[in-house]
């Protein structure tokens, strides 16, 4: 049988679309995978500026930090309950820019310096497989209250979190 180059355009096409449609186990946000005392309506600590977290932090502190989600145009790691938190010192850029929540207005080695990375874990410490963005007002340019605990310390200029709580503005 003799296809035409149209025909095999379109099959072509058709598997490609296909292919991109099936999603990695736990890549969709499921607000059951996350502990009930993750979210909470306040965090009675006063937050310190992520920067300074990343200079006094050691591993195992407990830290709160208040930031929006962001510092690129997708801060978070898909099918993983991570994101990346940038301090509320950096305003997101609002002239013109689709995507304000990755603070392109800003030089990359500010926001590299006043940014964090949060994760929340399960009770063996692995980060849970499941998407966070869309749980409980979770979202891109969001204003979030972390509290958590540092996790291991690769060098000064990296600080992640592993979330025990989150307040979310406005939820």
């Amino acid at each position: 049988m003799k296809t035409t180059p149209l025909l095999a355009a379109s099959l072509l096409t058709v598997a490609l679309l296909a292919g991109c449609s099936k999603s990695e186990p736990g890549a969709a946000a499921d607000a059951a995978a996350f502990p009930q005392t993750l979210f909470v309506s306040a965090i009675d600590q006063a937050p310190v500026p992520i920067a300074q977290a990343k200079a006094d932090a050691k591993e195992g502190d407990t830290v709160v930090l208040h930031g929006r989600i962001g510092g690129r145009k997708d801060p978070f790691t898909a099918g993983r309950a991570v994101f990346m938190l940038v301090d509320t010192v950096l305003q997101p850029c609002v002239d013109g820019c689709a995507t304000p929540w990755d603070y392109c207005c800003d030089d990359q080695a500010e926001i590299a310096a006043n940014a964090a990375t949060i994760q929340v874990v399960d009770a063996s410490g692995a980060v849970i497989r499941s998407a966070i963005n869309g749980v409980r007002g979770i979202a891109p340019g969001a204003e979030v209250i972390v509290a958590g605990a540092v996790a291991r310390r690769d060098d000064a200029a990296n600080l992640t979190v592993n979330a025990t709580q989150i307040w979310v503005k406005g939820n």
